[in-house]
C-alpha cells in the first residue's frame, strides 16, 4: 500500500537519528543504496527523499567517511532527481525539489564531497543537454544562497564556465535560470567580470524581431523585464558592483544598440552616482573604445 509506505518512511525519518551510533555507522553503506532503489518503485518520492535526507544528515554529523564508497552513485542519483521546472501550483512537486537540494546542501558541508559535487556541476554545465545545464545552475544557485563558503575553492573554474555559457546560450529558459545564478553570485560579491553585466544589459533590450525557436514572445518579454529589474536591483543594493557598473553602464548609455533601455540605464547610473559621485577608470581610453565597439557588434539575444 503506497500510503502505508509513506507513513513508514516518515516514521523512519524521525526515528533514524535515535538509533545507537554503532548501528547507524554499520548500516549506512548498505542503507543508502537501498533507499535509492526505492525511487524505481511506486513509492512516494517525497517520502523517500525525506528519509534519505535524515540518513545523510545523521551520518554526516557522526562520521562522514562512511559515505565515501557510495558518494559517486549518490551524487549522480540526486542530480537526476532535481526538477528542471518546478510547478509551484503543485506544492508536493516543489517540496520534493527542495528536499533534493537539501540533500546536496548537507553533502556540500563536507569538503571532499563539496569538491566532488562542484566538479560534477562543471561537467554538466558543459553538457549539450539543456536540462543538464539547468539542473547544474539550480544546484549552484542554491549553494550560493545557502552555503557559498563551502564551494569557494571551485568558484573560479565555475565562473569561467558561466562566462562561456553567457556568450553561447540561446534558449530563453536557460537565460532566465542563468540570470538567477548571476544575481546569487553578485549578492555574494563574486562578480568581477564585465561579461555578467553585458548579459543583464543586453537582455534588458526588447526587439521587434524575435527568434521563436528559442522562446515564445511572452518568454522573451519576461526575460527582458526580469533583466531590467535585476539591473536596477544590482545598481541600488549590491555595493561591491558599483565601480564595475558605473564604467560599463556609461559605455552602454552612448551606444545606439541600447537606446531602448537608456531610461533604465540612466536610472541605474543616478542610483550609483548618488551613492558616490566618483568613478574609477582603470582602463585606458583606447581600450574603452575597443570594448564599446565589441559590445556594439555583439549579436542580439536569440540571434
Amino acid at each position: 500500500e503506497p500510503k502505508v509506505c509513506v507513513e513508514i518512511l516518515q516514521a523512519l525519518s524521525s526515528m533514524y537519528p535515535l538509533l545507537p551510533r554503532d548501528r547507524i555507522q554499520d548500516q549506512a553503506a548498505r542503507l543508502v543504496p537501498q533507499i535509492l532503489a526505492l525511487y524505481r518503485r511506486s513509492v512516494d518520492r517525497n517520502a523517500v527523499t525525506q528519509f534519505l535526507c535524515s540518513v545523510l544528515k545523521t551520518n554526516l554529523a557522526l562520521h562522514a567517511q562512511v559515505l565515501d564508497g557510495i558518494i559517486d552513485a549518490l551524487v549522480s542519483h540526486l542530480f537526476d532527481l532535481v526538477c528542471v521546472y518546478p510547478d509551484y501550483e503543485k506544492p508536493q512537486t516543489v517540496k520534493g525539489h527542495y528536499e533534493v537540494l537539501r540533500c546536496f546542501h548537507l553533502l556540500a558541508g563536507h569538503p571532499a564531497y563539496s569538491a566532488k559535487i562542484m566538479d560534477t556541476l562543471i561537467i554538466h554545465l558543459r553538457n549539450n543537454s539543456e536540462r543538464e545545464r539547468i539542473k547544474s545552475l539550480l544546484i549552484l544557485t542554491h549553494f550560493l544562497n545557502t552555503c557559498s563558503g563551502h564551494i569557494e575553492s571551485r568558484l573560479p573554474a565555475t565562473i569561467e564556465c558561466l562566462k562561456q555559457l553567457i556568450l553561447s546560450e540561446r534558449s530563453v529558459k536557460m537565460k532566465l535560470t542563468l540570470l538567477k545564478t548571476i544575481v546569487a553570485l553578485a549578492q555574494k560579491s563574486h562578480i568581477r567580470d564585465k561579461e555578467f553585466v553585458w548579459f543583464v544589459v543586453r537582455h534588458s533590450c526588447r526587439y521587434g524581431k524575435l527568434n521563436q525557436e528559442h522562446g515564445t514572445a511572452e518568454e522573451h518579454a519576461n526575460l527582458a523585464l526580469s533583466c531590467e529589474n535585476t539591473l536596477f536591483m544590482l545598481a541600488s543594493t549590491v555595493g561591491t558592483l558599483d565601480e564595475l557598473l558605473k564604467r560599463e553602464l556609461l559605455n552602454y548609455l552612448v551606444l545606439l544598440d541600447y537606446t531602448d533601455i537608456c531610461g533604465n540605464l540612466a536610472k541605474c547610473l543616478a542610483s550609483l552616482f548618488a551613492k558616490s559621485p566618483h568613478i574609477e577608470y582603470d582602463i585606458a581610453g583606447d581600450e574603452i573604445t575597443a570594448e564599446a565597439a565589441n559590445t556594439e557588434a555583439a549579436p542580439p539575444p536569440g540571434a
